[in-house]
């Protein structure tokens, strides 16, 4: 009785109009035919008229799948032809599912690291989940092999007072801050040349065997070429870098025994 209430006002002198509305579960995108919804811009609009609306689910990476409808749609297929009308309010919710590596998917060669990083993070997921406050300190850490499966690194990363020898797995690996590398038995720093650091320090005092002709070039790397001279590598200091700007902060020593000045990029 209320429907037909309705449709007897909507045929009368008063306007009817509904809305559609779309909603999005983790993530993806949703976009009609028409071009009035593009979700998670524009994800609803006014119907005053009855028509044929497409709806299609699109995942937004690799990492990512379209799962199935909810409301008005109820399909698991990710195109969805809705026949829509003024009388009553459309709801659709598209949900996607996380289709990309999880930390049980990587293989640890180090069942040290492995446990520190299950600790710190045991939901990690690979996209928009960058580990944060990593102290992995003192954990007897002698192997990385299984860390460049994992996204960059939010905050710190510490790996201080551990055995690590061998830093390729963290090459081309992105720190939003400081790495921490100290005391450790690291003889080639080559590795370091290709991480990206947006803006924090490197740590890497307290390697004895570190060889001083590839810190040098990683230092060359960061600062104009044959600006700084590496002569300590195992008391070397901290590499600061800035927005704009690359900074070396010296560890107090003895005159003699000074590894480099402060400086920064021309």
């Amino acid at each position: 009785m209320k429907r037909l209430f309705i449709l007897a006002l909507c045929f009368g002198l008063i306007a009817c109009k509904s809305d559609l509305t779309v909603e999005i579960a983790l993530e993806g995108t949703v976009a009609s035919d028409d071009g009035t919804i593009n979700c998670p811009d524009i994800c609803a609009r006014e119907v005053t008229d009855k028509q044929t609306i497409t709806l299609t689910a699109i995942a937004d990476s690799d990492s990512y799948a379209f799962h199935h409808w909810e409301g008005a749609c109820t399909n698991t297929d990710p195109v969805c032809v809705l026949e829509v009308h003024p009388l009553l309010p459309f709801n659709v919710k598209a949900q996607f599912a996380y289709t990309g590596i999880k930390l049980g998917d990587i293989e640890f060669e180090d069942k040290n690291l492995e446990a520190c990083i299950q600790e710190m993070r045991p939901d990690y997921q690979y996209i928009r989940a960058w580990l944060t406050h990593l102290n992995c300190t003192d954990r007897g850490i002698e192997s990385l092999a299984g860390i460049e499966e994992l996204d960059g690194f939010h905050s710190y990363f510490n790996l201080d007072n551990n055995r690590i020898s061998d830093l390729s797995p963290l090459e081309g690996h992105r720190f939003l801050k400081s790495l921490y590398l100290r005391n450790n038995a690291i003889v080639d720093p080559a590795p370091l040349s290709s991480i990206v650091m947006f803006a924090g320090s490197i740590f890497l005092s307290g390697n004895p065997e570190l060889d001083c002709e590839a810190m040098q070039s990683v230092v060359d790397g960061y600062f104009q070429p044959n600006k700084f001279h590496v002569e300590q590598c195992d008391i070397f200091p901290e590499i600061v870098l800035f927005d704009d700007e690359v900074v070396i902060t010296p560890i107090e020593l003895p005159d003699e025994n000074v590894v480099f000045a402060s400086g920064e990029l021309p």
